[in-house]
């Protein structure tokens, strides 16, 4: 039947063109060539002639005129409110309102934010069915930068500081580049204000990661060892890695699309404060059961040092001091070491045909004297000293 191609405005107009012309007794023939039935055909014809016009034969919404368990618009306003400034989903603000003795369900959190169009598409995921994490606060602390963020003449690329077990945001830092003294200036406040980590996971990237001179530490990765710290270096090109970090950079980014980009670079710190403040001590955590980070951090036991003590190396380690060049000389060979100790001391550990070369706490470089070879090997000296024979 040709009118199943037709739209259904089409097929009702169709329909009463020709009930109009036709005697009562055709009236059935003539729903069947619609495939409607007679009780429809019927409900079409009184509503073209209830209103004089096509304008009746529009369909009507199902929607009730009245819904006995819509909210009110008080109870809307305030989803709204902790909508934003972060772009919050349900589960969270209706975890705040049943703190505050709201009886609501997540369900109806959601449906209202959908009728105002505050549902982002970074919502719609489904959450990892597994979550690793550390037994304790500041065992490891995660660093990255998120952005770049803002636009021209205000763009900004914030340093931020991630506490593994207890996703506690110790800082995010506006930058407007990333050389050592800024990046420096941001560690030594969150170390005075929190105190130490035992590790923390960076990148390959800059400042901490000199791609240069045959792979070496920077001046910002020595400045963290020599605060005891032990370095752990993700894998090259997975983020995933830093899992926690990229989350919460998601997160940020969220907040500040909902405040929109400031007109100054100059205002984005004021904005990382209060949203740090609101992600540690308000918004619930679903990885934390509902608690707030604030609610499983504490700061660290070991305190910062602005005088850095000597380190005291194993007994029967060979010593050696790095010169300007970043090298030291060994069986009558120059082997890179790392520009950034140019000067300091370096332990040396031999095994087999091979040394291992060591600063602090942290393996750095593995020789080969046999070909006269160096390679990257960064690794914390905790994870390797048992099966690490020392010179005897």
């Amino acid at each position: 039947m040709p009118w199943l191609n037709t739209q259904p405005m089409e097929q009702k107009i169709g329909f009463i063109k020709q009930a109009m012309e036709i005697s009562r007794g055709q009236f059935g023939d003539l729903c069947l060539r619609f495939g409607i039935s007679r009780k429809t055909g019927y409900k079409w014809l009184g509503r073209y002639r209830a209103s004089q016009g096509v304008e009746g034969l529009v369909e009507k919404s199902r929607r009730p005129q009245h819904s006995p368990t819509r909210i009110g618009s008080e109870l809307e306003r305030r989803i709204l409110e902790l909508r934003a400034p972060d772009g919050w989903g349900a589960r969270k603000i209706a975890h705040l309102l049943w703190e505050q003795a709201v009886e609501v369900s997540v369900a109806t959190v959601h449906r209202t934010l959908l009728r105002h169009g505050a549902v982002h598409k970074l919502d719609q995921h489904t959450s990892a069915p597994l979550r690793f994490e550390r037994s304790s606060p500041n065992d490891l602390l995660q660093a990255d930068f998120k952005g770049p963020m803002g636009q021209a003449g205000a763009r900004d690329e914030p340093l931020t500081v991630l506490d593994d077990h207890s996703r506690f945001a110790l800082g995010v830092f506006a930058l407007r580049d990333h050389r050592l003294e800024g990046v420096q200036k941001c560690f030594v406040e969150v170390f005075e204000r929190y105190g130490l980590p035992r590790q923390l996971l960076l990148d390959h990237g800059t400042p901490w990661w000199n791609n240069y001179n045959g792979w070496g530490l920077s001046r910002l990765a020595v400045f963290l060892m020599q605060q005891n710290i032990e370095l752990i270096f993700s894998r090259v090109r997975h983020p995933q890695t830093q899992g926690k970090i990229e989350r919460f950079h998601r997160t940020l980014a969220r907040s500040m699309r909902q405040q929109g980009p400031p007109q100054r670079w100059e205002q984005w710190q004021e904005r990382y404060d209060g949203f740090v403040e609101r992600y540690n001590q308000v918004r619930p955590h679903e990885a934390l059961g509902m608690r707030r980070p604030a609610e499983r951090y504490r700061p660290s036991d070991r305190s910062y040092y602005a005088q850095v003590p000597d380190w005291p190396y194993p007994a029967g380690l060979e010593i050696n001091r790095v010169d300007s060049k970043g090298a030291i000389r060994l069986a009558g060979r120059q082997f890179f070491v790392c520009e950034a100790l140019a000067g300091q001391p370096v332990a040396l550990e031999r095994v087999g045909q091979s040394v291992l070369v060591r600063y602090r706490q942290m393996y750095l470089r593995e020789l080969n004297l046999a070909a006269g070879t160096t390679r990257s090997f960064i690794h914390p000296v905790s994870e390797l000293e048992e099966k690490v024979l020392p010179m005897s």
